[in-house]
């Protein structure tokens, strides 16, 4: 990656876009640009095919769906600058764990606007169950063979997003439940 950042930043002093003083900087830039960009490609490639299959939580408006993604986002970007390396082996396996956990307690987890079968039901589990372990292997063997790595990281911690989504919708339903008795 600081040799991607190294050689753009390079090509930009070249051709004058940037003047040389500022090469280091902008080498600097584009190197935490790229690492940043290729951490949040892991998070929803951990995220979205779970998300899909297993559910989770719905807001109920358009803005509040955009608040509570900016939200998740935001808790994700934080903690990926301010957790020690240290913790990432154990952030991990928590989140395997966690996710596998969840998984085969509730998905899928579905909205009420969107309605399954009971053959719909079990097709969507079963896939659930199959991502969530291929996902859990990637992170496993990603977290063997690259030790405190932060893409990993980054990975697991969209694996565990998409499961505490899960928990937030069945929370939701309840407190709706209890309201609606109420």
């Amino acid at each position: 990656m600081r040799n991607i950042a190294g050689n753009i930043a390079a090509l930009l002093t070249a051709n004058g876009i940037i003047q040389e003083d500022d090469t280091d900087k902008c080498r600097y830039g584009l190197e935490i640009f790229i690492s940043s960009l290729l951490e949040t490609l892991l998070f929803f490639a951990a995220f979205i095919p779970l998300r899909v299959y297993a559910g989770g939580y719905h807001a109920d408006t358009q803005i509040k769906c955009y608040m509570v993604s900016l939200g998740v986002y935001g808790l994700f970007t934080i903690l990926m600058r301010i957790m020690p390396t240290s913790w990432y082996t154990i952030i991990i396996y928590i989140s395997i764990a966690m996710s596998l956990i969840i998984v085969l307690m509730l998905a899928p987890v579905r909205h009420t606007n969107k309605t399954l079968t009971p053959q719909e039901t079990k097709i969507y589990r079963e896939i659930s169950v199959v991502i969530c372990t291929v996902e859990a292997i990637i992170a496993l063997f990603g977290s063997i063979i690259f030790e405190r790595n932060t893409w990993i990281v980054a990975f697991a911690l969209g694996l565990s997003a998409e499961t505490l989504s899960m928990i937030a919708a069945v929370i939701k339903k309840a407190v709706k439940h209890k309201k609606r008795l109420m």
